[in-house]
């Protein structure tokens, strides 16, 4: 045995929809990937210890907008991961909003749903920009695009 599991969900035209909770692994080195060249949205909340990752297999924007728990780290390879407010990411833990846990490739984005009700606030996002994340050179406030953190 041995190795890392990789459950994938993919969007290949459209919005897939998944409404339900969803819970990745108990072990740290499994991830759970969203790719594809649709859109996809998780509103249900994620929970484990497992990645998750959005993929460079596609272009497509995933908007997570549960109460997510998972302690793994987050990677955005490729296309768009937008976090619908502020406890979609890491339930609101700041502690928890570091370059070791968030990670973006030149061809990925990070987005954040800005100013609304439980949306990210200012201090949120140049919490971000201090891990090195930049906004993007066509970003809008809806939601806000940032780019930049490399992998590690």
């Amino acid at each position: 045995m041995g190795g890392s599991a990789t459950t994938r969900v993919v969007s290949t035209s459209g919005t897939l929809t998944i409404s339900g909770n969803v819970a990745v692994s108990s072990d740290v080195t499994d991830q759970f990937v969203l790719q594809g060249d649709g859109n996809g949205v998780i509103s249900g909340n994620i929970s484990g210890a497992g990645r998750v990752t959005k993929s460079t297999t596609g272009t497509g924007r995933w908007i997570l907008s549960g109460v997510n728990t998972y302690t793994g780290i987050t990677t955005i390879s490729g296309g768009i991961l937008q976090f619908a407010k502020r406890v979609s990411l890491y339930n609101a833990d700041t502690s928890k909003w570091t370059s070791a846990n968030i990670t973006a490739a030149a061809a990925g984005a990070l987005a954040l749903n800005v100013g609304g009700t439980d949306e990210f606030t200012l201090a949120d996002v140049l919490l971000l920009q201090n891990m090195g994340f930049v906004a993007a050179v066509d970003w809008d406030w809806t939601p806000l695009m940032l780019r930049g953190a490399p992998l590690t």
